[in-house]
């Protein structure tokens, strides 16, 4: 059962749903560099560049719950994921 934590601005969601965006995108370019006729040695730079992209952005999604539960003063609860719905800006714990 989720459990309300509570909402944010629209700002906030966006700047989520950016990040979110930018994470699948990264998740999938893998999957396309056989299809696309790189060499080796290219689909390997290429490979390295996205792992260290998605290092970033996985560092910039968990700054930005850092940074929501340090403004909202929410509590955190160990051992329990955080959701939001993009569409009603809600956060919740899985």
């Amino acid at each position: 059962m989720k459990e309300f934590i509570g909402k944010v601005t629209e700002e906030e969601k966006n700047e989520m749903l950016n990040l979110h965006k930018k994470k699948m995108g990264l998740e999938e370019l893998p999957s396309r560099l056989d299809s696309i006729g790189l060499s080796d040695i290219t689909k390997n730079i290429v490979l390295e560049k996205i792992i260290l992209e998605s290092q970033k952005v996985k560092a910039d999604v968990q700054a930005w719950w850092n940074r929501m539960f340090e403004k909202y003063n929410w509590k955190k609860e160990e051992g329990k994921a955080c959701h939001i719905n993009f569409e009603t800006r809600e956060i919740f714990f899985d």
